[in-house]
């Protein structure tokens, strides 16, 4: 999707939001008032699945990358996942962040990279899977439609052809050698203009990372159990929320589960940082159509939303001041290294503090 379509697309999605919160301004005060009635062990509860959703994928990037303690994995995370969610072009700047970090950790670019990739990969198949494991049981228990039976071969379709993708861009040399040359012929055109891309040897990178990946992929299974860890903690906040506040309403874990997941699949593919507008839309109404009464369900998503979208804004930017302050704090190494000798050099040669010899001419 090309950035000015992209930024229509939010335009009119922001456009929407405001008419809709303005046109249902009464819904949104009554789901406010529905909020305090939480109680304090639903809070207590949901507390816990915030701490224990932010572990899991912080543990994920750090399986994922390597070479990373857990809490440089929690920082690398929680501030990518902020830059994403709260600043314009958020993926791009998010993978900056990320990658400022990991540098001062010692993680060189290809492993970084890779282990994003795979990172990103085990969450793409989580949103995907687990959509298609609440249909199966749906249909097992006879209770699915034929409808059912189409959202189960798509959510089951789409993996698998990404999985094939996948498969072919690492193992095929065929299909590499392909991409590798249109990337070559894309950054041939694009030095012509951009100085920095000149002399760039993508095919050296490309086959460099291609490596990278194939040993990171190793880490995928596990990964998959962290991603469907993390969402399905993320589904038990929003879960907690309804029996607090709409005790009288009996949710089936399973409808529940299908419901959750599908709307989640496709409000993602919303163009707004982090589904802002459709999540909240399409969790909301998919609750009323469950039988939840509208107030109750809008509090609901709000609980959730403030879960696990405000607050790893918060804790993003927390830890990116913490990690900022610490690392402009910290002695330069450059300075604090120490000058080895130069050998070879003519005897009229002056080594300069930076490790530099400057040869003057006899």
């Amino acid at each position: 999707m090309s950035p000015p379509i992209r930024r229509l697309l939010t335009l009119g999605i922001v456009i929407g939001l405001a008419i809709g919160i303005w046109t249902q301004r009464s819904l949104l005060v009554a789901s406010v008032q529905h909020v305090p009635q939480l109680g304090l062990v639903a809070g207590l509860l949901i507390v816990g699945l915030i701490v224990g959703e932010r572990l899991a994928r912080a543990w994920m990037m750090r399986h994922a990358v390597g070479q990373l303690t857990h809490a440089e994995g929690f920082v690398v995370h929680d501030v990518g996942a902020a830059a994403s969610y709260g600043l314009p072009a958020g993926g791009a700047n998010g993978a900056g962040l990320r990658y400022q970090i990991v540098r001062t950790a010692g993680v060189r670019t290809e492993p970084f990279l890779a282990g994003v990739t795979v990172f990103g990969i085990a969450m793409a198949a989580s949103s995907w899977l687990l959509p298609a494991l609440f249909l199966v049981i749906e249909l097992a228990t006879g209770r699915g439609t034929a409808v059912d039976g189409l959202l189960l071969g798509l959510t089951l379709l789409v993996p698998a052809v990404a999985g094939l993708t996948w498969w072919s861009l690492l193992c095929s040399d065929r299909v590499f050698g392909r991409v590798t040359a249109i990337a070559s012929w894309g950054a041939t055109r694009a030095g012509r203009r951009i100085r920095v891309i000149r002399g760039f040897d993508v095919s050296e990178r490309l086959a460099s990372l291609r490596t990278q990946t194939r040993t990171s992929i190793s880490r995928l299974p596990a990964l998959l159990i962290g991603a469907v860890a993390a969402q399905v903690l993320a589904a038990a906040i929003l879960f907690v929320a309804l029996r607090a506040l709409t005790p009288e309403t009996r949710l089936d874990v399973v409808e529940f589960g299908q419901v959750f997941f599908l709307t989640r699949v496709v409000s993602s593919l919303a163009p707004t940082p982090g589904g802002v507008g459709a999540v909240e839309t399409g969790l909301t109404a998919s609750l009323v159509m469950l039988g939840v009464d509208a107030p109750a369900a809008l509090a609901s998503v709000v609980v959730y939303r403030l879960a696990t979208f405000v607050v790893p804004i918060a804790t993003g930017l927390l830890c990116w001041m913490v990690w900022h302050r610490r690392s402009v704090a910290a002695p330069d190494s450059a300075e604090e290294a120490t000058v080895e000798p130069v050998t070879g050099l003519p005897s009229t040669a002056t080594v300069l503090p930076s490790g530099s010899a400057v040869v003057r001419s006899r």
